[in-house]
């Protein structure tokens, strides 16, 4: 096993700036006329930077053996996530968006037919060889036609909700304290795209937490919200990619 350790989170990230970092849009990506699609997963991908010299003790922290500071990019740094963005755009900037989508440590080829997946596969192995990149085994998938990434399930037709997440929905109790309502918002507002008249059918929802209620009053146009919500994530739509070789109307 592994554990990936950090004291104190949030008093070391008040010593660092915070930094941005461009992460993929889905749904800008050309993802309409291929097929081919592995993920790979990096392995302690954050311990492969190393922390600039002189800015060591900003991650110091004490154990009953002593006093530690790290050398190389710890999990739960405030800026980790951005700054290993970046670092994987810089190295993949001439594939990214050709054939390459990172996010943070997933990366995602993905080609119209088993040949150029083959090169562009290859292509990936190697750049990550020469930076000395590793992939966790267990969690990469190859040649695969449908996959699981970034919370939805990517398909040769289009785009669909991740049935593992939705699952959990259909069962979804009624909200009987605002946290719980905002979770569900939360949760329903991901999928918004796939919900004709999302706004519409939410808002008696969203009306329910006007003013910052401390209880909620559930009416009966609010709570045939809910129910529809519920049953739009069962009804597993497909947003089809766009294709721009096609006429738009």
């Amino acid at each position: 096993g592994s554990s990936d350790h950090l004291p104190h989170p949030q008093r070391q990230a008040s010593s660092s700036q915070p930094i941005s970092s461009p992460t993929p849009f889905l749904w800008s990506l050309p993802l309409w006329r291929n097929c081919v699609e592995p993920r790979y997963s990096q392995n302690s991908a954050y311990n492969l930077i190393r922390i600039c010299k002189g800015d060591e003790w900003k991650t110091a922290f004490v154990t009953p053996s002593g006093h530690y500071e790290h050398r190389v990019m710890p999990y739960g740094l405030s800026n980790s996530p951005s700054i290993f963005q970046n670092f994987m755009n810089e190295i993949f900037r001439d594939m990214l968006n050709h054939f390459v989508i990172i996010y943070i440590e997933d990366i995602l080829i993905y080609s119209p037919n088993l040949k150029e997946h083959q090169g562009h596969v290859t292509r990936v192995l190697r750049r990550l060889r020469e930076h000395h990149l590793y992939l966790k085994g267990e969690k990469c998938e190859f040649h695969k036609s449908t996959i699981h990434f970034l919370g939805y399930m990517i398909i040769p037709e289009g785009v669909q909700m991740d049935q593992r997440k939705v699952e959990a929905d259909r069962d979804w109790p009624q909200p009987t304290i605002v946290k719980e309502l905002q979770r569900f918002l939360g949760f329903a507002n991901f999928y918004r795209r796939f919900i004709f008249h999302f706004s519409q059918l939410s808002a008696p929802l969203t009306s329910m937490l006007k003013r910052k209620p401390k209880n909620l009053t559930w009416t009966s146009d609010a709570l045939k919200a809910f129910q529809q919500l519920k049953s739009s994530f069962c009804s597993d739509p497909t947003l089809t990619h766009a294709d721009p070789n096609l006429r738009f109307k």
